[in-house]
C-alpha cells in the first residue's frame, strides 16, 4: 500500500480528476472505508483501493508513485495495479459490487498505458458480470 499521506492524496486526485467523469464510487463512503482501514481487512475493497491509487497516480507529481528504478510517466501507478489479482475468485459465486468496480477501474488505468487493447477484454467481462447480477434491468 502507499504511505498514508500518499494514499490520501491519490484518492483525492482520483475523485477530483476521474470520478467526476466516470461516476463509479461514492466519495464519502469510500473515504470513510479508507479512514477505517477497511482496505487492510476486506479483500475486495483492498483491490478497489489499490486500483484507485493506480488511477490517481496518473495525476500525481509525487515521486513515490513511480516503481523503483523508473522515472517514466508511462509506469506511474503500475506498482499498485500489479498487486491486484484480475482473475475471478470462482465462477460459482456471483460477483459483488467491488468486482464490477475493480474491472471498471482496471479499464480506466489500462487505457492510459502502452497496451490499451486489454481494455476490450476486461470491458467485455464487466458487461457480462453486470448482466449476471441484473444491472441491465
Amino acid at each position: 500500500f502507499p504511505d498514508e499521506d500518499l494514499g490520501i492524496s491519490l484518492v483525492d486526485l482520483y475523485f477530483v480528476y476521474m470520478n467526476c467523469l466516470v461516476l463509479l464510487l461514492h466519495c464519502p463512503l469510500f473515504e470513510r472505508k479508507v479512514m477505517q482501514w477497511d482496505h487492510l481487512h476486506e479483500s475486495p475493497f483492498c483491490a478497489v483501493y489499490l486500483l484507485v491509487c493506480a488511477v490517481g497516480s496518473r495525476f500525481s507529481d509525487d515521486p513515490r508513485v513511480f516503481p523503483e528504478g523508473s522515472d517514466s510517466k508511462h509506469s506511474v501507478g503500475r506498482k499498485y495495479f500489479q498487486q491486484v489479482q484480475m482473475v475471478m475468485k470462482t465462477l460459482l459465486v456471483p460477483p459483488c459490487l467491488e468486482d464490477l468496480q475493480m474491472c471498471c477501474l482496471s479499464v480506466l488505468f489500462l487505457q492510459g498505458t502502452s497496451s490499451p487493447q486489454a481494455c476490450w477484454t476486461i470491458l467485455g467481462n464487466v458487461i457480462r458480470l453486470a448482466q449476471y447480477v441484473g444491472a441491465h434491468r
